[in-house]
């Protein structure tokens, strides 16, 4: 009996959600569950997940190609295995048809982050994050990037602050709370 194991009987449902509700935190976390799914081998055991929940992606990007979390989604996919010239060409198509998708900035930001470009990497992230303040994918790189590269938690502290505000448990090498909590202390005692 295949039961709730199987994780191919939950992409109907979270295609579903993701196409009813797309700007709700379930929708979101519903295109975030079909992206892991999709990440999956489809010749391997268990493949039919990976297999319907690419094809979930496909169908919904289709719909409603506007929606940056859509685009995200399925091309974040398409570089989570490895198909970084897809995710590349569905970023480029996006961004050709509608000049401010935050998705495809979003994308165009991941692959800076795989080619150790941060300059490219925090415009592109800016741009998401200026079209889209509920991309917690932006706000969080944007966070590390200012805080642990650049060494400048005051300019992190907005991205944290969204993604506190948005997921009170977010952890990235300890819990937010605790990283605006010091940055605030600090400007305090400069003050």
């Amino acid at each position: 009996m295949k039961g709730l194991a199987d994780p191919a009987l939950a992409v109907p449902v979270h295609a579903q959600t993701a196409r009813e509700y797309p700007a709700s935190p379930e929708g979101r976390d519903s295109l975030d569950q079909l992206s892991r799914l999709a990440l999956g081998e489809e010749n391997r055991p268990g493949g039919d997940a990976a297999r319907l929940a690419l094809t979930a992606l496909e169908e919904l990007y289709a719909e409603d190609s506007r929606q940056p979390e859509k685009l995200a989604a399925l091309a974040g996919a398409a570089f989570g295995r490895g198909d970084i010239a897809r995710a590349h060409a569905l970023a480029s198509e996006a961004l050709s048809k509608h000049a401010d998708h935050a998705g495809a900035a979003r994308i165009f930001g991941m692959i800076a982050l795989k080619d150790r470009d941060l300059d490219a990497a925090m415009r592109w992230l800016t741009a998401a994050w200026d079209r889209n303040p509920d991309d917690l994918y932006s706000a969080s790189k944007l966070a590390q990037i200012y805080d642990k590269r650049r060494a400048d938690p005051e300019s992190a502290l907005p991205y944290y602050l969204a993604l506190y505000r948005q997921n009170p448990d977010y952890d990235d090498d300890g819990p937010v709370e605790r990283r605006i909590r010091e940055t605030l202390d600090s400007r305090r005692k400069n003050l």
